[in-house]
């Protein structure tokens, strides 16, 4: 074997640097290149969105958007607010359906967020207390009425308490009416 001469071997050292710059400028032009191309597909998309707000919106489609949004939120199951007289006028009238005798009314008692079997959803509770007397099946009489006529879905008695008077030989229940609200 022929030995290289010194200056055929830089010359042989020079190619070889000189072919492995090439390859590294040319992977890295490609790399950069796919970038671009990358970035011009991004630039593209973000024009097309931008284009999109320019667009002058349908006045009537978003009204009757709202107008259906409004509609679902009346005939929601909980209701917007709720109305102390319409919960007074719904016991005065099972207490005067069943005969029973109408003890006490506490509308006093507060307005609280509560959650619903702990679903972590917040509603507003509404909460009044009343008395009735009278025999055990009137009180019957007066619960068939105020569930046969309960002017909200969300409307429930709660804390009952059912006493017997032997000497007057009438029965007196005490309870709490709860109605659920939508929160504010």
């Amino acid at each position: 074997m022929k030995k290289l001469s010194g200056t055929r071997a830089l010359l042989l050292l020079v190619l070889v640097i000189l072919l492995g710059v090439t390859i590294y400028f040319v992977v890295d032009y490609s790399q950069d290149r796919s970038s671009k191309d990358g970035l011009a597909d991004d630039i593209a998309a973000v024009d097309a969105q931008i284009a999109a707000f320019g667009q002058p919106y349908d006045i009537e489609e978003l009204e009757a958007f709202i107008t259906n949004l409004l509609q679902q939120l009346a005939d929601a199951h909980f209701p917007q607010d709720v109305e102390q007289n319409i919960i007074y006028d719904y016991v005065l009238a099972a207490v005067d359906e069943a005969g029973v005798a109408f003890d006490d009314w506490d509308a006093d008692a507060a307005v609280i967020e509560d959650t619903v079997n702990g679903t972590g959803q917040g509603y507003r509770l509404f909460s009044y207390e009343a008395a009735i007397s009278g025999s055990l099946d009137e009180i019957f009489d007066f619960l068939a009425e105020m569930e046969a006529n309960a002017p909200y879905d969300t409307i429930k008695l709660d804390d009952v308490e059912l006493t017997y008077d032997s000497s007057t030989l009438t029965w007196s229940m005490e309870f709490t009416i709860l109605v659920y609200a939508q929160p504010e």
